[in-house]
C-alpha cells in the first residue's frame, strides 16, 4: 500500500449534493483546440485501455477556475463487471457504467512528471457513461472496434485522428469542482478535479467490449473489474472519501454551449 493512497484529499469521492457549495463567480471554461483532429494512440497498459495523445497539436484548457493553462496528454477510462456500476466517483451515491478521465498536466511544468509532484500539477476532466437505448455512439465507433487489438496487455492500435470534443456530451452545463488525486497508486494529491454531471451516452452493446481485455495478472479478462474493485471499491472507498471542498458550476455562463471564441478555441458559455 503507497503511503500517499491513505491521505486525506483522496479520489475518488461520493459526491453529495447536500454538501455541495455552489459557487456563481467560476468563469467560462476556454478549450483549444479540442475541435482538432488529434493524433491518438490506444493502449492495453496492463492496467486499463488508455488514449495517448500525440503530434504537434496541442490540445488545452483553461479557465473554469483553473489558474493558467493545462495541456491534455491522455484520456483513459474506468468501469466494472455490471453495466449500471463501474464510474469512479459517484453522484450522490448513483454510480455509473463508466468514467471518462482527461488528463491535462499544468503548462508551466516542462512535462507531466515534472508536474506530478506539485498541488496544483494536473487538472483532469471526469465524464460519467449512461446506457443508452438509442443505439450506438457513433463518436465512438472506431474506439471500440480498436478494443479487439488490444486485448493482451503491451498491445497498442492506432486511431483514426479525432477531436476530443467528439468523445464528449453534446452539452454539459453543470460540473463538480473539488482538489483531490490520482484514483490508482501512487495516488498523488496533485489533481484539480472537474466532475460533469450529465453523462456520455453510449450503447449497451458497446459498453461491453470493455470487459474483453486482459491485464498482467496470468491475462485474466475483465481487466477494469480487477483493478476497479481492488483500488477503488476496497482499498479507496468514496463513501469514505469527504474530505474535501466541493463546489458546483450554477451560473448562466456554464450552460454547456460550445461556442467559438477563436478558430480552434471554445469557451464554455
Amino acid at each position: 500500500m503507497f503511503k500517499t493512497c491513505g491521505q486525506k484529499q483522496q479520489s475518488p469521492i461520493n459526491i453529495y449534493e447536500g454538501d455541495v457549495v455552489t459557487n456563481t463567480n467560476i468563469p467560462p471554461f476556454k478549450f483549444t483546440n479540442y475541435d482538432a483532429n488529434l493524433t491518438l494512440q490506444l493502449s492495453n497498459s496492463g492496467h486499463g485501455a488508455l488514449v495517448s495523445i500525440a503530434g504537434s497539436t496541442l490540445a488545452s484548457i483553461s479557465g473554469g477556475g483553473l489558474v493558467g493553462t493545462y495541456n491534455a496528454v491522455q484520456f483513459h477510462f474506468h468501469w466494472g463487471n455490471l453495466s449500471s456500476a463501474g464510474s469512479e466517483h459517484l453522484i450522490s451515491s448513483e454510480d455509473f457504467p463508466m468514467e471518462l478521465h482527461i488528463v491535462h498536466y499544468n503548462s508551466k511544468y516542462e512535462h507531466i512528471g515534472r508536474a506530478l509532484p506539485n498541488p496544483d500539477g494536473l487538472a483532469v476532466l471526469g465524464f460519467v457513461f449512461a446506457i443508452s437505448d438509442t443505439g450506438d455512439n457513433g463518436n465512438y465507433a472506431d474506439l471500440v472496434e480498436n478494443l479487439a487489438k488490444i486485448k493482451n496487455p503491451d498491445k497498442t492500435a492506432q486511431l483514426t485522428p479525432t477531436a476530443l470534443n467528439s468523445f464528449l456530451p453534446a452539452s454539459f452545463p453543470h460540473f463538480y469542482r473539488y482538489p483531490g488525486s490520482l484514483t490508482t497508486p501512487t495516488c498523488e494529491e496533485s489533481v484539480t478535479w472537474t466532475v460533469f454531471k450529465e453523462p456520455i451516452h453510449v450503447s449497451e452493446k458497446q459498453g461491453q467490449h470493455k470487459l474483453f481485455l486482459k491485464n498482467h495478472q496470468k491475462n485474466k479478462t475483465n481487466l477494469f473489474t480487477i483493478v476497479h474493485f481492488v483500488i477503488n471499491n476496497k482499498n479507496k472507498n468514496p463513501e469514505l472519501l469527504q474530505h474535501h471542498l466541493i463546489q458546483k458550476s450554477l451560473t448562466k455562463a456554464h450552460l454547456g454551449i460550445l461556442c467559438r471564441h477563436s478558430k480552434n478555441s471554445y469557451d464554455v458559455t
